[in-house]
């Protein structure tokens, strides 16, 4: 015959409720704090020993359950951890006033939240260069990733050994060399033979290296890939709209659609650094508005597909052209990067076409390979989802 024991009590009802709760929502904030309250309801019962309906806080009949109490502390830890953590991204975030006019530009032209640029900003360096003073000298791989913040910079560059010598212009806003870019995993091009910029004005510049670009494309929160990838195609549109005579007679746009204003020709910083945040850019509601909007768009006990899954170059040719550029940047030799005519015995001039190579994983990730800080060979290949054995090949298209 089957009993029906007594109701549970308020610890009970408590955590009961809490894990209930996780299964509502897909916001994982919101699912780590009902897990957390659900481990602090087991505490609590296991505390007061296991309290029924009625008995109040503390039960009658008091025992106390040793292993129950173990568990849920250890586990209880690290949800605390965990909720901590996501709290603290929400957090306002600080900046100084030069950060606060950089993280305009990178706001308004890729929607980077002030944590996330935080990030970016700490792993960047800033530099200056006189009028004059040479930034790239041509006969050194490009390893840096520059946005100029204010100045005038000029460069010309050489593509599959053909020579362009006239020079291009580049200005506040932009961002130089894109084919650091491809470290991001859409194959963008501008792999240069050889790159010479100079400063043509004094020149206020921040740059990362390369190997903090890829750490930022593939070693850090999924977001920021995301945001690079916007300024980048920002970045190409800007360019791409420069090339219309009747856009390029007039300067530039910024991240509004608005003339750049005179001075920027000149070297000026770009109105997106400058220019005030406006309400429609940066809306602020009341709290009790924004935690009930939060609550609604939160709830969902029946995920979407997809919840899990993000923009990482992880794997597949994203990740192939993630390592590639990286390994290019840094001048080792591979099928489709740019190297003297001698060195291969190829004329690259008469090239035109796409060959088709077979490119073997594990004799690129143990060649001269230098991963991201704290990113070993290993990883990356495990990354690219490559097989020990050394016979495994990957057939890649190879653009020469």
């Amino acid at each position: 015959m089957v009993a029906i024991g007594q109701m549970g009590g308020m610890w009970t009802i408590l955590l009961n409720v809490s894990f209930m709760c996780a299964a509502f929502f897909h916001d994982i904030l919101l699912i780590r704090i009902c897990l957390l309250l659900g481990y602090v309801g087991l505490f609590l019962n296991a505390v007061t020993g296991y309290p029924g309906w009625g008995d109040g806080a503390v039960a009658d009949d008091y025992f106390l359950s040793v292993d129950t109490l173990v568990f849920s502390l250890f586990t209880g830890f690290f949800h605390l951890f965990a909720v901590v953590r996501l709290l603290r991204d929400e957090a306002k975030v600080t900046l100084t006033d030069k950060e606060e006019r950089i993280w305009r530009y990178f706001y308004r032209r890729a929607g980077m939240p002030r944590l996330e640029f935080k990030k970016v900003f700490s792993m960047g360096h800033c530099a200056e260069f006189r009028a004059g003073e040479v930034i790239s000298p041509k006969d050194q791989p490009l390893t840096r990733f520059y946005l100029i913040l204010k100045g005038v910079v000029r460069f010309r560059c050489e593509y599959n050994h053909i020579a362009d010598d006239s020079w291009k212009y580049l200005r506040s806003g932009d961002l130089f060399d894109l084919h650091l870019a491809n470290v991001f995993g859409v194959s963008i091009g501008f792999q240069h033979s050889k790159f010479f910029a100079e400063a043509l004005t004094d020149c206020h510049m921040l740059y990362w290296d390369i190997t903090q670009l890829h750490a930022m494309a593939a070693h850090s929160g999924p977001a920021i890939a995301s945001y690079w990838r916007n300024l980048i195609m920002f970045q190409l549109a800007l360019e791409l709209n420069r090339g219309h005579l009747g856009v390029f007679s007039n300067g530039s746009y910024d991240s509004t659609g608005k003339l750049e204003s005179p001075g920027w020709l000149q070297g000026q910083e770009s109105a997106d650094f400058w220019r005030p945040m406006k309400v429609a850019e940066e809306l602020k509601l009341p709290w009790y508005t924004r935690l009930l909007k939060w609550l609604k768009q939160s709830f969902g006990p029946f995920p979407p597909s997809g919840l899990r899954h993000n923009a990482l170059p992880r794997a597949g040719i994203l990740a192939r052209n993630r390592v590639v550029a990286l390994m290019c940047s840094l001048g080792t030799k591979l099928p489709n990067c740019p190297v003297p005519e001698e060195a291969d015995g190829v004329t690259r001039t008469n090239v035109a076409h796409v060959n088709t190579t077979i490119l073997d994983w594990g004799d690129l990730l143990q060649s001269s390979m230098i991963p991201s800080p704290g990113v070993s060979t290993t990883q990356l290949a495990s990354e690219l989802g490559s097989s020990q054995d050394p016979t495994n090949k990957v057939e890649t298209i190879i653009s020469v």
